[in-house]
């Protein structure tokens, strides 16, 4: 008789529940996997900036003795450099922002975003021009003028920022700021006319660590702390969902736990399920090596089908699942991941069988035949 004809005489019904109990452990790591993946990408999608965006939030008013125009070395340094000075008017409580406005972006709560525009008022005028938000413009009464820091601006154009409707801001060019609203940011030492800035975006291609020491070498100063990168925005948002990221860890770990008493008993009742078939054996030279192969050759049966079913299952009940739920869009994995966790469904209770065969050792065998 064959290895794998005895390894297949078993009771199909331990046999069925085994591989089910094993299957339900894995489809439970494979949809925890696409879970986080899926919760990954949707954090990704959410961040402000991208890998060869950086914001740099610096005080220049520290540097305003040096004779060194920052803006000018910043702009000869990477590909593309945004300005942004603040206040808030105390009178409307609206935040009024200094930038260059040709690019279309505005900077809210530290973080720079891209802002449409929904009306051009193209009235010629001699006020100097604003731009303000939606919410700003609705209680103006449809007033094609508004007074900051007690003086009259022209709105030139009424914007909105996407998922920000609510926002009271208004934007001018940096000369208006200077002008019109804070006169200090402006200083002139020794034939050197320069703006002072809190904050700049950055376009880089040189990657963060080339990025941060060019800044460094402008400054001359470390400025590691002022520079907010792609991945650190990132390790920010991941450290809200840490115990997230590690479900299937905490899974693995459950089903190995749960996997190695399960295996324990089994092996036993596997033994005394067949404890006359194994005297036959044992009468006609059989070795304790021989039931070990076959009871091993019987998990690693039971381990591959469940691991089969795992992957296919799992996957299927991520797509419906995560595809029905609307606040995440289903997003594949890893392919090595899942190849690690079918991997892993099969090692994992041939391992344990192996360690509980070992455990019984031959003399408890041994009593089993003489009872």
């Amino acid at each position: 008789m064959r290895m794998i004809d005895l390894i297949l005489m078993n009771k199909k019904k331990r046999l069925f529940f085994s591989i089910i109990s094993l299957a339900i452990a894995g489809i439970t790591v494979v949809f925890s996997i696409f879970f986080v993946a899926s919760v990954s990408q949707s954090i990704t999608s959410q961040l402000p900036i991208t890998k060869d965006e950086y914001y740099l939030i610096i005080d220049e008013s520290r540097y305003s003795d040096i004779d060194i125009n920052y803006y000018e070395r910043l702009r000869e340094s990477f590909s593309e450099v945004i300005p942004f000075v603040r206040t808030i008017d105390n009178i409307s409580n609206i935040e009024i922002i200094g930038t260059d406005i040709d690019f279309n972006k505005t900077l809210i709560n530290n973080n720079v975003y891209d802002f449409d525009v929904v009306f051009y008022n193209e009235i010629s005028t001699t006020l100097p021009n604003v731009y303000v938000s939606q919410q700003v413009y609705s209680t103006l009464n449809s007033s094609n003028t508004i007074f900051l820091n007690n003086q009259e601006f022209n709105i030139s154009r009424v914007i909105n920022v996407e998922n920000y409707e609510g926002i009271n801001i208004a934007i001018m060019s940096v000369e208006s700021y200077e002008e019109f609203i804070n006169e200090n940011i402006f200083v002139s030492n020794d034939g050197i006319s320069k703006y002072i800035f809190e904050f700049y975006y950055i376009i880089s291609t040189f990657g963060e660590n080339e990025t941060k020491l060019i800044i460094e070498s402008v400054y001359s100063d470390f400025i590691d702390d002022s520079v907010v990168s792609y991945n650190e925005l990132l390790n920010r948002e991941l450290n809200d969902f840490s115990i997230i990221y590690q479900l299937p860890i905490i899974f693995f770990v459950l089903i190995a736990v749960v996997s190695f008493v399960n295996m324990n008993i089994t092996i036993k009742l596997l033994v005394k399920d067949r404890i006359k078939f194994i005297k036959t054996l044992y009468i006609v030279g059989m070795k304790f090596s021989d039931l070990v192969k076959i009871l091993v050759g019987e998990i690693v049966i039971v381990s591959s089908i469940s691991s089969i079913v795992s992957l296919i299952l799992g996957v299927l009940s991520s797509i419906i699942i995560l595809s029905t739920y609307n606040q995440l869009s289903l997003t594949i994995p890893r392919i090595d991941y899942l190849i690690y966790v079918m991997i892993l469904l099969v090692i994992i209770p041939v391992v344990q069988a192996y360690m509980s065969l070992i455990s019984i050792r031959k003399k408890s065998v041994k009593k089993l035949i003489k009872m």
